[in-house]
């Protein structure tokens, strides 16, 4: 019977002691980030606002070296509105993160977010570079047409395209547009269909790895009888020249009532959405 007893006894102590370590183990603070973003009017302000699982204070840490006390008190909902005049940054991308610490003294940081300021603001920003010459590269590299290669019936065929957007969505704390319109025009070199002009939406995704992951669909036409639509995915791969992102796209075009025009195009260009219309 004694056995039996201390046998239960360590049964039960066991439990409440994994229990425990359990609970310590799940224990932490996660942050939710609702606005982060860089005012378009002067003078630039940053505007933070997050809120997070458990009421704590919390602190900013800006471009890893610039300190604000975001919530002084406990709380679960932090906003925060920082005048940029007097800071100097060396980048036109400044990264952030959250420090909060709870009620027993706990102090969790959250992942590292990216900042990104207007395009204005970029060309003011940079000191040693003439800002009509950067606007006007800027606007070269924007216009430049993307080279493709485009297989129709087996066949391979070069083409010069062009998407521009006209139309983005943005949401909070999201340094890419989430959506936007484009129009475009493709010309096919020595193939059947030659010039198409293009209307497509796209969706944009962050990823791990990559700086975004899009899908979009599209409709086309070379007003000579040949109109279709246009499923296509594309992988930003890296930033180039702050503005731009250098990305890998493949697109499907095809005529619902003659699929043996069907063609497919392979292409990488560059994406930037700053001359569109915001929304």
């Amino acid at each position: 019977m004694k056995i039996l007893t201390v046998f239960l006894f360590l049964f039960i102590f066991n439990i409440i002691s994994f229990g425990q370590v359990a609970d310590s183990l799940d224990e932490t603070v996660d942050v939710f980030l609702i606005d982060a973003y860089v005012t378009p009017e002067l003078p630039h302000s940053f505007v933070l606002s997050f809120f997070t699982s458990d009421s704590v204070t919390s602190v900013l840490i800006l471009n890893n070296k610039y300190k604000f006390d975001v919530s002084k008190t406990r709380s679960e909902d932090h906003k925060i509105k920082i005048d940029l005049t007097d800071y100097q940054f060396d980048s036109t991308h400044v990264p952030f993160y959250l420090i909060v610490k709870d009620k027993n003294n706990r102090t969790y940081r959250s992942e590292i977010y990216d900042l990104e300021f207007p395009y204005k603001t970029k060309l003011e920003m940079n000191k040693t570079t003439n800002a009509f010459v950067e606007l006007c590269l800027g606007s070269l590299l924007y216009l430049t047409p993307t080279p493709a290669v485009v297989f129709i019936n087996g066949i391979k065929y070069f083409e010069l395209t062009k998407d521009l957007p006209v139309l983005t969505f943005y949401s909070s704390g999201y340094n890419y547009p989430t959506a936007y319109f484009s129009i475009g025009y493709s010309h096919i070199f020595n193939a059947p269909i030659k010039n198409i002009l293009r209307i497509n939406y796209e969706k944009l995704f962050r990823i791990n790895g990559l700086e975004f992951i899009s899908t979009g669909i599209g409709g086309y036409t070379d007003f000579r009888g040949h109109n279709g639509f246009s499923p296509q995915i594309k992988l930003g791969l890296f930033k180039f020249y702050d503005v731009f992102t250098v990305y890998f796209s493949y697109r499907y075009n095809f005529q619902p009532v003659n699929r043996l025009s069907d063609f497919h195009e392979i292409s990488v260009g560059l994406f930037a959405s700053f001359f569109s219309l915001n929304l």
